[in-house]
């Protein structure tokens, strides 16, 4: 399972869980963690850390800038 189709699922699942509430708002990061548990009880503990370790290293990367003079073009990414 790939890290879209992971997110994909906790999507869907936050939503039943929003419409099952009344659709009541206020409570999405709640909704959010709670579908994510859900999910990851049907998938295997190793495929489960591949991809919570493949959201961290995306969110990380996303999030910090390249220092100086660096060409972020020329970054392999694929690592």
């Amino acid at each position: 399972m790939s890290i879209q189709d992971f997110t994909q699922q906790v999507e869907k699942k936050a939503h039943e869980i929003y419409e099952k509430r009344g659709s009541g708002h206020g409570n999405d990061w709640d909704d959010w963690f709670e579908a994510e548990k859900l999910v990851e009880k049907h998938i295997d503990p190793i495929e489960r850390d591949c991809i919570r370790s493949e959201s961290l290293f995306e969110a990380t990367h996303r999030a910090l800038p390249f220092p100086s003079g660096v060409d972020a073009s020329k970054i392999n990414k694929d690592i």
